[in-house]
């Protein structure tokens, strides 16, 4: 293992020795992956400094700055009755997993795991021993077994490359015969397309930047020749760790009607999954307390329990999940996500949600993705966003899209949103042509706009058409120095402002300079138009 390894193992211990029986959850502050080779241009200006600035990514985990332990909630105050906020979740830099006692099978190091659980009966629990496991497929459990992996289990779905040679000033790996054929994605920029291959390459546990062509190779970034089965590198690699990854999956629920399993524990890292499937697929699974690194696509895909998980520094996306009833996602930690270069509006960041009843999303903390921070988008119905922190991230903070009723409360939502394409399309906490929504109680400030609800045409969902009826955005705290807060639309049709219940009362705002920070009636409005309108006739009016 590389110089970098020994930190990670002994930072591991610190954490299992540091929690007590599953009581506490731990979170704190770390550094962003950078994604891309130097000079790599932008697609879209700069964001403004934001309240918390982040260091380059030097490795792809950094020990512990500090940590605090999260507050179990109170019950939140019912539907349009503001009330105290719920506890803030801390930041953290690790999965909350406790040195539980595991009681079964021992997996040791070196053993196959699959074949471990072939020869066990169904609802077997495994006890992995602490250690490196390479994978070069999925594992697929049987229904109700639980595998606990003990501080240090590793599942790597990436080989070592040891032999190279060098060809006109690169050093190349022959023999490369590894690719995943799923070729998806929509990159950023659009003239780009290295996004789409799944078949990463990692230096010293960095994932290096793929580049489309032999002649575009410099320091940080690989090529890899299909036809040629080579893989080409401007960094020496004597003295250093080169992986590049082979399993497709770390396990496998679809298609299996595997349920009931329980992944807890474990560190799962580089596979090469494509976009929106994810390293680690769940059907009805309980997911505690693993890290979820350093993966092409998805960390996690799939429904049932979600819990406590660091999912950080994924190609594409933190965490997905879609089809699925009384989903719980729940204190876990999504940062630093879509490091392969996929355009934040087709699908990236930290969490994403689709056509789901009944989904909850509490007590995580969002940040620093290259995308949108937490999403539902498609025919979600009774959706609740409490107790998030969602900041720095390139998109929206908090998106409910195309979907119907939500609640969204008791969040604080910061510095989002200032690489959205569109106006008004950069909202702290943004409502996209969905019906019965309520947001109240959220502490929204420092992003490129307020609350923002729009409608364009988005056609019909499973429940009714998708349009921006009876929302009701009332007793939080916005602070804006730039963009805007209130409704735009594009239908052609003032009801969205005057009959379809939609409005805007009690909020508190701190706003800047700007007198035309409100949209309301197809322009831009000051406060005294605003309440003119008949907008927030109770409100608080700072000055920042």
């Amino acid at each position: 293992m590389a110089a970098g390894g020994d930190g990670f193992l002994r930072r591991l211990v610190r954490h299992w020795l540091g929690l007590v029986a599953l009581m506490l959850v731990l979170y704190a502050g770390g550094a962003p992956s950078s994604f891309g080779p130097p000079n790599r241009p932008s697609t879209s200006a700069a964001p403004p400094p934001r309240p918390s600035p982040s260091a380059p990514w030097g490795s792809p985990v950094k020990p512990l700055a500090s940590a605090s332990a999260a507050v179990s909630s109170p019950p939140p105050p019912p539907p349009s009755t503001p009330g105290p906020p719920l506890p803030r979740p801390a930041p953290r830099r690790a999965p909350s997993t406790s040195p539980l006692s595991c009681v079964g099978t021992l997996i040791q190091v070196g053993t196959d795991i699959q074949s471990a659980i072939n020869a066990a009966p169904e609802g077997t629990t495994f006890c992995l021993q602490a250690g490196e496991y390479r994978l070069t497929q999925g594992i697929v459990p049987k229904s109700n077994d639980t595998l606990v992996g003990a501080p240090g289990t590793i599942l790597n779905g990436a080989k070592l490359l040891t032999s190279f040679t060098q060809e006109n000033g690169d050093f190349v790996a022959s023999g490369q015969t590894q690719h995943n054929p799923v070729v998806i994605g929509e990159c950023s920029p659009v003239t780009y397309t290295g996004c789409q291959y799944a078949d990463a390459v990692f230096f010293d546990d960095r994932p290096l930047w793929r580049v489309m062509s032999l002649g575009e190779v410099a320091a940080g970034t690989f090529y890899f020749d299909y036809p040629n089965g080579k893989i080409y590198l401007a960094d020496n690699p004597a003295g250093h760790k080169v992986e590049a990854a082979v399993a497709t999956r770390a396990f496998r629920a679809f298609g299996t009607g595997v349920t009931g399993v329980t992944i807890r524990g474990l560190v799962i890292e580089k596979i090469a999954n494509e976009a929106q499937a994810g390293a680690l697929e769940s059907t009805v699974w309980d997911l505690e307390n693993n890290e979820v690194r350093l993966n092409h696509g998805v960390g996690i895909v799939g429904g049932g329990t979600i819990r406590g998980n660091y999912v950080h520094a994924n190609g594409q996306l933190g965490i997905k999940g879609g089809k699925g009833t009384n989903m719980l996602v729940e204190n876990n930690e999504m940062a630093f996500n879509n490091n392969a270069g996929f355009d934040l509006s087709w699908e990236a960041g930290g969490g994403k949600w689709f056509e789901t009843t009944g989904l909850t999303v509490r007590g995580n903390y969002s940040h620093d993705n290259h995308g949108r921070g937490l999403w539902t988008d498609t025919d979600n119905t009774s959706t609740l966003y409490e107790n998030n922190r969602v900041e720095n991230n390139d998109g929206i903070g908090i998106l409910h899209e195309v979907s119907f009723d939500a609640t969204i409360r008791t969040n604080t939502v910061t510095g989002n949103g200032f690489k959205e394409p569109g106006g008004v399309d950069g909202g702290g906490i943004e409502v996209m042509a969905s019906p019965n929504v309520e947001i109240y109680g959220n502490t929204v400030s420092a992003n490129r706009d307020g609350i923002a609800l729009t409608q364009f045409p988005r056609g019909s969902g499973a429940s009714g058409p998708h349009e921006i009826n009876n929302v009701y955005v009332h007793n939080n705290v916005i602070k804006q120095s730039q963009g805007y807060t209130g409704l735009i639309q594009g239908m052609g049709d003032d009801s969205y402002f005057t009959s379809r219940n939609n409005r805007f009362q009690a909020n508190t705002y701190y706003l800047g300079a700007n007198p035309n920070c409100f949209q309301w009636m197809d322009a831009p409005r000051t406060s005294d138009q605003w309440i003119a309108y008949g907008e927030d006739r109770t409100a608080t009016f700072h000055q920042l």
